[in-house]
């Protein structure tokens, strides 16, 4: 997979879990992580981000947006590329990369990121 940082779009945006829940019934085509995400309990607010990369949507993280104060609010991942999520997976786990990663995302974050990315 070859990725062009030119490529790739943040959609980011507060909804509620509701309208979130609405809108991922259409989106949608994995069945088994729509059910998933929809019987999960969410925050009333959510930070949606969505990376797209060209034609679509390649992860998606779900921020609290109830409480940001000190705390990491990402707390779900949905990965609608897999071989994104391989690729990037395999940049988290570099070890030449550890101290780079880690000064840039936080070691809380990376954490965060490599335990979604197995």
């Amino acid at each position: 997979m070859v990725v062009n940082a030119a490529d790739a779009e943040w959609d980011v945006h507060l909804t509620t879990t509701n309208d979130y829940k609405g809108a991922i019934k259409s989106e949608w085509k994995d069945l088994a992580v729509l059910e998933q995400v929809l019987v999960k309990q969410h925050p009333r607010f959510i930070w949606r981000c969505v990376l797209r990369m060209g034609q679509g949507p390649a992860l998606e993280f779900l921020a609290d947006g109830t409480d940001m104060s000190r705390s990491l609010p990402i707390y779900y991942m949905i990965w609608h590329d897999l071989s994104f999520k391989k690729h990037l997976g395999a940049i988290l786990q570099e070890p030449k990369l550890e101290s780079i990663l880690s000064r840039v995302l936080s070691p809380r974050l990376l954490s965060f990121l490599r335990e979604w990315a197995k």
